[in-house]
């Protein structure tokens, strides 16, 4: 699936459960990249390409504590659709649990 899939898909669930903020990781060995990533709040304070660089500044190591890394590595076999939290981001581009 494309990255402007990916983002249309991101929107419609966002819009169906009335979020402000989502995000669609891709798995890629012991790593989640950042394939979409919306936050209207960030965007509001930032600008929407500033919001966007912060939020996919790098991707995120499963060894790392996040929601994210936890629904990754739990006994969730299938693949992850999404994730609902937040995850805050530290100077050094890496998410962890807030």
């Amino acid at each position: 699936m494309d990255g402007d899939a990916l983002k249309r898909l991101l929107s419609e669930a966002r819009r169906a459960t009335r979020a402000e903020a989502g995000t669609v990781y891709l798995r890629e060995g012991d790593q989640l990249h950042f394939a979409a990533v919306q936050n209207d709040v960030l965007a509001q304070r930032v600008g929407a390409a500033e919001a966007e660089g912060r939020l996919t500044a790098g991707p995120l190591d499963l060894s790392t504590p996040s929601l994210a890394s936890y629904v990754t590595r739990s006994a969730w076999s299938g693949p992850m659709s999404s994730t609902v939290g937040w995850t805050r981001r530290t100077a050094t581009g890496r998410g962890r649990c807030s």
